[in-house]
């Protein structure tokens, strides 16, 4: 392993770290007392990735009458005095749909005295699958392929979720009414809005019907849309708004931060001013142009955070961050023969599409090995195969489900 790669690993180790959910839980709590000072019962539930250390740390600080929790099943382990149940990520699952019904009895029961803590982190939104009653769950699954695979940014590709959802969109808030709702938001979006963070449950939503049939018909998708989800978005209506109080506990900007650390003193350290999102072609070439503008008398760090996407062309194994890293890889193809380079993009849950790495880390021998063990670059992109390609060469990073989720992190680094 070069110095280079190594640091880059160590840049993204630094940034995962940062994102500890149990400290960061703990420390809002600590700022949020009232929160606690339940005239009723206390109903709490965890959703997401981070689900499980969320909870463990409500439980150390609390009592409550119930608490539930779901996650994805890499993460799932039992709990005292918690009902635990597993869903899957990122496509929904039937077993999702019974969590998200279960959730849905115990927050419609809650009255007025009593409180709903919520300890949401990034995942929910696929884990929690409650479609509404006009459409059904096959339906459901079918526009969520359509979504990943269309190339759309996170953003619009949630508020088409929270269009057809119970939960989504502010839709928890209104079945937790009049209960007194408290939201903890581990934000796995790029800029922190609570309204994409797991397509936002507590965070209202009215127009996003309308804005749903404006997202799908603007990008092509609405004649690949099931009959029934067709026919209940033609008719779009406003939705109720409930209250809630909303608060964000860590994100992606202090993993990036923190990425920073082990970072030498004699190395230029350079944040991104806007978050990485967009086509990963985009990011691709956006990473190529500043590898290749640092200054040539200074070893320069670049750090990124954020979502890209995937527009899927082919039936290929591979995630966002794999595929980005072998793009860039791609890109530097003759360039920078007389300078050490490494190039690292990794999602903080150490889940990369549905596979086991968290991402990919690349530098100047790449390509050549990639050739000697018998791939085509191009032809491998064409299909959005970048797993097989980058697990033959030992690219791959693999930290295993790391029970947090703040959105990815790139590390750049130019000797």
């Amino acid at each position: 392993m070069t110095t280079l790669v190594k640091l880059t690993r160590d840049c993204f180790g630094a940034g995962v770290i940062a994102a500890d959910p149990a400290l960061a839980l703990k420390n809002a709590l600590a700022d949020c007392p009232e929160a606690l000072q339940v005239k009723g019962k206390l109903h709490v539930i965890a959703a997401g990735k981070a689900a499980m250390a969320m909870m463990e740390q409500a439980l150390e600080l609390c009592q409550p009458d119930s608490a539930m929790a779901v996650t994805n099943y890499e993460n799932l382990r039992e709990l005292d005095n918690c009902i635990v149940l597993g869903s899957s990520h990122p496509t929904p699952d039937i077993q999702g749909v019974k969590a998200a019904q279960a959730i849905i009895a115990k927050i419609s029961a809650a009255e007025a005295d009593d409180t709903v803590l919520l300890l949401l982190s990034g995942g929910a939104s696929a884990l929690l699958p409650a479609p509404v009653p006009e459409i059904s769950f096959d339906s459901k699954i079918k526009v969520n392929d359509i979504l990943v695979g269309s190339g759309l940014p996170i953003g619009k590709m949630n508020v088409v979720r929270k269009s057809l959802s119970q939960l989504k969109g502010g839709g928890f808030a209104r079945l937790a009414a009049p209960a007194n709702l408290y939201a903890f938001i581990l934000s796995d979006v790029p800029d922190d809005n609570l309204a994409d963070v797991a397509s936002g449950p507590t965070v209202a939503a009215p127009d996003c019907m309308f804005e749903a049939v404006d997202i799908l018909n603007g990008a092509g998708l609405w004649d690949k849309l099931p009959a029934d989800v067709q026919n209940y978005l033609s008719s779009p209506e406003k939705r109720a708004v409930a209250p809630s109080h909303n608060i964000l506990i860590a994100g992606n900007t202090v993993s990036v931060e923190a990425m920073a650390k082990p970072v030498p003193s004699d190395f230029n350290t350079v944040f991104s001013d806007a978050p990485m999102t967009g086509d990963v072609n985009d990011a691709a070439r956006e990473i190529v142009d500043a590898m290749l503008n640092a200054p040539t008398d200074q070893k320069t760090v670049f750090l990124w955070g954020g979502e890209t996407t995937v527009q899927l062309n082919g039936k290929g194994m591979g995630g966002r961050n794999q595929e980005l890293a072998l793009r860039v890889a791609h890109l530097m193809k003759g360039q920078m023969a007389d300078r050490d380079w490494a190039f690292l993009s990794g999602g903080t849950d150490g889940i990369d599409g549905p596979t086991d790495a968290a991402g990919a880390v690349v530098n100047g021998t790449t390509l050549t090995q990639i050739s000697e063990a018998g791939f085509d670059v191009d032809a491998e992109l064409a299909q959005n195969n970048s797993y097989p390609v980058l697990e033959r060469i030992d690219a791959l990073i693999k930290i295993g489900a790391t029970g947090t989720n703040v959105a990815d992190l790139q590390v750049a680094i130019v000797g």
